[in-house]
């Protein structure tokens, strides 16, 4: 009996001892990276009941690298890869991606990489719910090759790529919220689009929608379609007519339309009920005398902000406005 209660001491003492060396080991690694927390923030991976570790980890430059390269099971349980702006080459990249656990990582960052292609492992993170690959070199195909493998994606950042047409694979991506295709050479939104049904927030500013007047009118039906589509920024697309039709996307909450080339800005815009941030910000506007009280579906007191700073509207008309639409929280000229 004793040699058993002996053996069990040592072998808890043995446990002890690799505890609190693993636990510095983990502390010595932490410290090594930026975090934005102080301390981990820990979930149990439900599935199989891995413990992760959601703090982000910023990884930057060589001592980085080599600090990674150096312990092999530090990013088993990290689920936020950050990687923007690494200042490493992409084999070096795809290094540290194959020390991730795919099975939970959740958020990955690759953005101003330089990158030419999605990293081939990516799209072995199906539990993926965030990807940023933006300020990259990328191209549509390449995107498109990765996204049908993560569809539980809920925000997508490939703005500032070598995108003239969308990756066609976005359309599967049921789950997404939040998408980002800004600064690239897009004109138009496909058909296929209208199953982005849980999509709130569309960032296409930078873009040559503004090109074609019936690409840009069939890329309004689209998005009408959308039912939870709230923010919606169209700044800096070349537009030069505004189509009456912008006023059917009921849902939106913020519309964007600045640094455009707009000169008549349709009342329908009125028309939109949920409306409350509209920014019409250094456009060619003259004035809004096709602007009426009537045209306003919910005429609410302090609902509506317009911010129309650097247009051509003279003093003698803002004050006009003004007057007219006491029931708009602000006119900002």
């Amino acid at each position: 009996m004793n040699k058993i209660l002996l053996v069990f001491c040592v072998m808890l003492s043995f446990f002890a001892v690799f505890e609190e060396s693993d636990g510095s080991m983990a502390r010595r690694h932490r410290s090594s990276f930026s975090s934005s927390t102080s301390s981990a923030i820990v979930r149990i991976h439900l599935k199989e009941r891995i413990l992760v570790d959601t703090t982000p980890v910023r990884i930057r430059g060589q001592r980085d690298y080599e600090r990674i390269m150096r312990s092999r099971d530090f990013l088993k349980c990290k689920s936020n890869i950050d990687l923007e702006n690494s200042r490493l080459m992409p084999e070096q990249i795809d290094s540290i991606l194959q020390r991730c656990n795919p099975r939970v990582i959740t958020t990955l960052k690759l953005g101003q990489n330089g990158l030419l292609k999605v990293p081939a492992i990516v799209r072995h993170f199906a539990d993926l719910k965030e990807l940023d690959i933006s300020d990259n070199l990328i191209n549509s195909a390449q995107i498109s090759s990765v996204l049908k493998y993560l569809l539980h994606l809920k925000i997508l950042n490939i703005g500032g790529n070598y995108l003239t047409t969308l990756p066609e694979d976005i359309a599967n991506l049921s789950k997404l919220k939040k998408l980002y295709i800004f600064n690239n050479t897009i004109s138009d939104i496909p058909e296929n689009f209208r199953t982005l049904t849980s999509l709130e927030e569309l960032y296409m500013y930078q873009n040559n929608f503004g090109s074609d007047m019936e690409k840009f009118e069939n890329s309004l039906r689209v998005l009408e379609a959308l039912p939870k589509l709230k923010a919606l920024h169209l700044g800096e697309n070349k537009i030069t007519i505004l189509p009456d039709l912008i006023g059917n996307l009921s849902h939106l909450h913020t519309l964007y339309l600045n640094n455009n080339q707009i000169s008549v800005v349709p009342n329908t815009l009125l028309r939109i009920p949920n409306l409350q941030f509209l920014f019409l910000e250094r456009n060619l506007i003259k004035n809004l005398s096709n602007w009426h009280l009537s045209d306003m579906v919910n005429p609410a007191p302090f609902r509506l902000e317009v911010r129309m700073w650097g247009n051509l509207v003279p003093e003698e008309k803002r004050t006009e406005v003004i007057r007219n639409f006491t029931t708009i929280a602000s006119f900002r000229f």
